[in-house]
């Protein structure tokens, strides 16, 4: 429980600290590894030395023993004991004892008597050993001369050693405890400089909920990874803001259009209660302009329904399509001529039989629809409507031509926006809801498309359409096969 109640606090500290903790504590880690591997390394090194030193020192007493057949009379030790002197080393003790463990000779430089026992050796054996704050390396190892049989001791002090590995330990844990505190504070230090961005951009959105969506952070131009996430950040608030003003636009004109229908119908029907009711030709008067309202109404509603689909992206545009652009395209033509009876409609599609678009049938005849039923309510009766085709390379382009009253040329950069209608010379009382070009436009870039309106008043309009051919693994897929 109090182990998950640390973590529990660690967890809500802010992200800098956990920065700054979580390389300090990394870093001690590795300094910690580091510093014990080396220390070992270390202690193991200078050990061996010191190991490889006494039986040096060994061989040299046993050879130099053997080699003059030295005795160990009573008579035999004065020189002995020399012979000992004379090739002892500094901090390094020499004993000869009997097989009975007694003491033959005894020479010392540097150390004292720490290690006095009377232990025989069979065979070669090293040892270490303490005394107190000292340690010291033993090495035993049998001798026999002539007729004596004994144990040759060396002791070899390791206080230097020792002091030296204590002393580069402690060198160890002070730089190590060094080189952590200033992590920590570099940590901190770098852990600052890489979230001030998101200070930053936390700053922006708190400006931008309480002065509005205009708020942007500032871009350093470093080219960096925080700068790439200004960027992104900034562009996507520009969506957003776009976004948002488009919705408040719709939402403003839908509301007017919506609005202006309804109180229309809500006018007569206050007129017929009041006493509109009692004369018939009011009445008739009224109940036409209501259903014409409503009528007006349930276009527009379907009109905004069709506009909400066409905003709605497919998962897998490529089994949206159509196989054949010119049999639907023939199709669509001889229905459209029922609607339209008094406008003569000509198809050109040769050139698109047998071509697969990357629009469905069901958009293809919502977008032909709109294009031309435009073209035959402001085109007085008798006057023409063209449709032609022709494939470049992978794009099908399909052009609606008319000979209507046009479009002003200030209107143009307008006519794909919602809810937006011509001069009155083209709204008179062929009224529509200013959103049909909108629902086109989405239609043709949702398939990867565009669209393009050239227009000259008195003379007419011709819309021209881009539409992607689907690629022949799409079509193989589908089960046809295309090659453009």
């Amino acid at each position: 429980m109090r182990r998950s109640g640390v973590l529990r606090r660690l967890g809500k500290l802010q992200i800098r600290w956990k920065l700054t903790l979580g390389s300090a504590c990394m870093l001690l880690l590795i300094f910690a590894f580091y510093h014990l591997a080396q220390y070992l390394a270390i202690e193991q090194t200078m050990t061996s030395r010191i190991e490889q030193s006494v039986r040096e020192s060994m061989d040299t007493v046993l050879n130099h023993i053997l080699e003059r057949e030295m005795g160990f009379e009573e008579a035999d030790l004065p020189v002995l004991r020399q012979t000992l002197h004379r090739l002892n080393e500094r901090n390094q003790q020499i004993r000869i004892l009997d097989q009975d463990g007694l003491e033959i000779a005894y020479v010392t430089d540097g150390i004292g008597e720490p290690l006095i026992q009377h232990v025989t050796a069979v065979l070669p054996e090293l040892s270490i050993q303490s005394s107190g704050d000292a340690k010291f390396m033993v090495l035993r190892a049998p001798l026999v001369v002539l007729a004596f049989q004994g144990t040759v001791e060396i002791v070899r002090g390791m206080e230097e050693t020792t002091l030296v590995i204590n002393r580069m330990g402690q060198v160890m844990l002070y730089t190590g405890l060094g080189a952590v505190l200033l992590s920590a504070l570099g940590g901190a230090w770098l852990s600052g400089l890489l979230l001030r961005p998101l200070r930053s951009m936390a700053g922006t959105i708190r400006r931008v909920r309480e002065d509005g969506w205009q708020a942007r952070m500032p871009v350093s131009g470093s080219r960096d990874e925080m700068d790439t996430l200004m960027r992104m950040f900034n562009e996507m608030m520009d969506d957003v803001e776009r976004s948002f003003n488009r919705q408040r636009r719709f939402t403003q004109d839908a509301s007017h259009e919506l609005r202006t229908p309804i109180a229309i119908v809500q006018g007569h029907l206050d007129m017929l209660r009041r006493w509109g009711a009692d004369d018939p030709q009011v009445l008739k008067e009224s109940l036409q302009a209501t259903s014409e309202e409503m009528n007006r109404l349930s276009r527009l509603v379907e009109d905004l329904l069709a506009l909400t689909r066409a905003e709605q992206q497919p998962s897998r545009p490529e089994e949206q399509g159509l196989d054949d652009a010119g049999k639907v395209l023939e199709a669509l033509a001889a229905n459209v001529r029922y609607v339209h009876p008094h406008h003569p409609l000509s198809l050109m599609a040769e050139e698109l039989a047998g071509v697969p678009l990357t629009l469905s049938v069901e958009h293809l005849e919502q977008l032909l629809i709109i294009v031309v039923d435009n073209a035959a309510r402001y085109s007085e009766e008798g006057r023409p409507i063209r449709i032609s085709c022709r494939l470049t390379e992978s794009v099908a382009h399909i052009e609606v031509s008319d000979e209507g009253i046009g479009i002003a040329e200030k209107d143009l950069p307008h006519v794909f926006d919602r809810f937006y209608r011509a001069d009155k010379a083209r709204s008179g009382d062929n009224r529509g809801t200013g959103l049909g070009l909108s629902i086109a436009r989405r239609l043709v870039e949702q398939a990867g498309g565009s669209i393009r309106l050239h227009s000259t008043e008195h003379m007419g309009t011709v819309v021209h359409l881009e539409l992607p051919v689907q690629s022949i693994t799409a079509n193989h897929n589908k089960g046809g096969t295309f090659d453009a």
